[in-house]
């Protein structure tokens, strides 16, 4: 009896740390395409466009625009440095932002005899 305890224990353990390793691939993989698609979305019409696209872009980039206006960065290198530079900080600020809610809500979900995350549940062929 208290051998089946340790195992399961030693399972469930094992099982905790394949999934965190999994969740935080995932998890990075989730901020580079959020952040890229972000970012070829705000830059790409950008550069195509010119100028008629910058008050589209300020208010898509939105408040980090707004706030480093009147920075060094911005008044050195206005406008391509830092309208890149503010893009991709953005982008990974969205990026993170969106994936981090993304995994909080998949962390709620519990199986519902257990308490349990679902994919911590032994296996019926684990008790053998």
């Amino acid at each position: 009896m208290l051998k089946d305890e340790l195992l399961r224990k030693q399972w469930r353990d094992k099982m905790k740390k394949e999934q965190k390793r999994k969740s935080d691939g995932l998890f990075l993989k989730c901020v580079l395409i959020i952040a890229s698609v972000w970012i070829a979305a705000s830059l790409v019409p950008y550069l195509i466009v010119g100028g008629t696209w910058g008050m589209v872009w300020m208010y898509v980039n939105a408040p980090l625009s707004f706030w480093t206006e009147t920075t060094i960065l911005a008044q050195i290198a206005y406008p391509h440095l830092f309208v890149f530079v503010t893009t991709v900080v953005n982008g990974f600020l969205i990026a993170f932002f969106l994936s981090g809610v993304w995994k909080l809500l998949c962390k709620k979900t519990k199986n519902e005899h257990t308490g349990q995350p679902i994919a911590l549940t032994m296996p019926s062929y684990a008790n053998e």
